[in-house]
């Protein structure tokens, strides 16, 4: 597999990772071994982490200089002694992940084969380390940069992430929650209005952003979805013309 650098910019050294998800990781050594050669001269951060998203909560690294110009494969093995705040038996455990980043400054490509990491066991722990079944169980990442790999479509952005399922689930929601504010009981809520103002206005801005790749208004927009879908009747709101309870009178 070859990684290249992305084009000369401020953002080169962050924008383009390699990266495996492993079995949650805890304290203990790791042992990776892999193949590498470059046409120039490269370096290569290799780095085993505990890892949500992109937010690393510890990471064990290492930069590897691989000195270009020979076609021959030049193998590495190296040990990480990693140090994990979660302790095994911790719940939820923390995903591990095998990142690769070729460093800004270095050479424009490298090529990586025959990778293994092993735990303090011997166990292995990557799979399709050299390749064969092609990017199976690998994925790229773009860390402190995400503009290039922003999909700025909600529609399109349920498609890759969901299938065409995930995206005519999330349409059929949606028809149900507008149908339930526009002629069923949920129109007679005093809430329905702004139910079906928020939720067409997401849907307007979904055509040009990303939205639900950002936790707090992906929940906000299901919970306002839901609360739509299960509307009914009208909302208790207190009468100010009514009379005043009578006091009650302490014996």
């Amino acid at each position: 597999m070859q990684l290249s650098a992305p084009p000369h910019s401020a953002h080169r050294d962050s924008a383009f990772e390699l990266l495996q998800r492993v079995l949650p990781l805890h304290d203990g050594s790791y042992t990776l071994m892999m193949d590498l050669r470059a046409p120039q001269q490269a370096r290569l951060r290799v780095a085993v982490c505990q890892r949500h998203l992109l937010y690393d909560a510890a990471c064990s690294s290492s930069v590897v200089s691989v000195p270009g110009g020979d076609p021959q494969w030049h193998h590495f093995s190296l040990q990480f002694t990693a140090s994990m705040p979660d302790s095994a038996g911790a719940w939820p455990p923390a995903f591990g992940f095998l990142s690769l980043r070729l460093l800004a400054g270095s050479g424009d490509a490298i090529d990586i084969d025959k990778l293994h990491l092993f735990d303090a066991t011997g166990r292995q722990l990557l799979h399709n380390g050299d390749f064969s079944d092609g990017l199976a169980r690998w994925f790229f990442a773009g860390r402190h940069y995400f503009v290039p790999w922003h999909i700025d479509n909600l529609f399109l952005e349920m498609l890759i992430d969901q299938g065409v399922i995930g995206l005519l689930l999330l349409l059929a929601l949606l028809a149900l929650a507008w149908v339930n504010l526009l002629r069923g009981p949920g129109r007679r809520h005093d809430f329905a209005p702004y139910l079906l103002a928020a939720l067409t206005a997401f849907m307007g801005i979904g055509v040009f952003s990303s939205l639900l790749d950002m936790p707090r208004a992906a929940f906000l927009f299901f919970l306002l979805l839901c609360s739509a879908l299960f509307l009914n009747g009208h909302a208790v709101v207190a009468d100010p013309r009514a009379a005043p309870p009578a006091p009650v009178q302490e014996p």
